[in-house]
């Protein structure tokens, strides 16, 4: 998921709108999982969540539902085990790669916060 906090909104909340936006799921947030902070002074929170409820879809008001009608893009929410995320081209790396790491302790050792240089970011 993708997207920003909006005024007055906490990034927890942030995450369970985009959530919900992009997929049509509801979520909570069980964990904050990594707030990563780039050089740019630009963060993201990565968050575990609990599914509640609805049909993983894309929402027909949403944007991405608006580009793909422009043909500008593609998007389809779908469901994928976290071990497959090794194999996957999921950015950041440095991330995806925690992630993997982390679950094998049951994410025991988290929240992390996490320092990246954009300009060193891996592309595979």
């Amino acid at each position: 998921m993708g997207g920003g906090v909006e005024e007055g909104e906490e990034p927890a909340e942030a995450a369970v709108r985009e959530v919900d936006e992009e997929t049509s799921l509801i979520v909570q947030t069980e964990k904050l999982l990594y707030r990563i902070i780039y050089d740019n002074r630009n963060e993201e929170h990565f968050y575990l969540c609990r599914y509640l409820s609805g049909d993983i879809a894309l929402r027909f008001d949403s944007i991405e539902a608006r580009k793909m009608e422009q043909q500008e893009n593609f998007y389809r929410p779908d469901w994928y085990r976290i071990a497959d995320l090794s194999e996957m081209s999921v950015y950041p790396l440095e991330i995806r790669d925690r992630i993997l790491k982390d679950r094998l302790n049951g994410f025991s050792d988290t929240p992390r916060e996490i320092h990246l240089k954009i300009d060193q970011l891996r592309n595979e």
